[in-house]
């Protein structure tokens, strides 16, 4: 993981880094999400929380003494601009666009619950994960998610289909946020597994039938 040292006039050096620990501590500071950083008051508290998360044994400075250090030491918000303004730091732009509105900025605790679900180590999520390693997670865990829900859609698509003569969309069942996306939903899955889902379908069927029937039969 890249980092950099920032040096104060009295001599004093601090590492700086970017990493989910820092961006923890910066929303339980402001209360936002990393990607809500507006104005100088937001910057600083993100300058204050990388070097209180990469500097624990050291740097001890409550926020007001930090906002007078800030005042002796101009250079250090100048050269902690500079390094967030690196390549290695800027996320690539989306290459398609939703156009439906966003909702809320998923917040690092909730980054934390995903990664820790995939299989991520705590302690390697918070110092050492790169930008990018948790960028390829989190479109993994959505992937898993959408094609979870699209295999229970099709299953409950086929159930309400056998009880309908009107030919029914997978939406027409249960919509889905994702669903504007321009890969058709029938393509979603490969024939074979339709077909083992529609067998799946089946047996359930013939199993609910036969558990119905039992329970006919208990009560004559």
């Amino acid at each position: 993981m890249k980092q950099a040292t920032i040096k104060l006039n009295d001599g004093q050096e601090f590492i700086i880094k970017n990493s989910m620990n820092t961006i923890m501590i910066f929303e339980e500071i402001s209360g936002k999400n990393i990607t809500e950083i507006k104005s100088t008051k937001d910057y600083l508290q993100w300058l204050y929380a990388t070097l209180v998360g990469c500097n624990e044994d050291t740097f001890k400075y409550t926020w007001k003494e930090f906002i007078n250090i800030i005042d002796e030491n101009p250079h250090i918000a100048i050269e902690f601009n500079a390094f967030n303004r690196t390549p290695e730091l800027i996320q690539p732009k989306a290459e398609k666009k939703s156009k439906k509105k966003t909702g809320k900025p998923i917040n690092s605790s909730e980054l934390y619950a995903i990664a820790v679900k995939m299989g991520v180590q705590p302690q390697y999520f918070l110092h050492k994960m790169e930008m990018y390693e948790l960028k390829a997670i989190i479109e993994l865990y959505e992937s898993d998610y959408k094609e979870n829900w699209n295999k229970e859609r099709i299953i409950a698509h086929s159930i309400y289909q056998s009880q309908s003569s009107k030919a029914l969309k997978y939406t027409d069942v249960l919509a889905f946020p994702w669903d504007e996306d321009d890969v058709e939903i029938s393509k979603a899955i490969n024939p074979a597994e339709r077909e083992r889902l529609k067998q799946y379908v089946l047996d359930m069927q013939a199993k609910m039938n036969a558990s119905n029937n039992s329970v006919t039969s208990i009560d004559r």
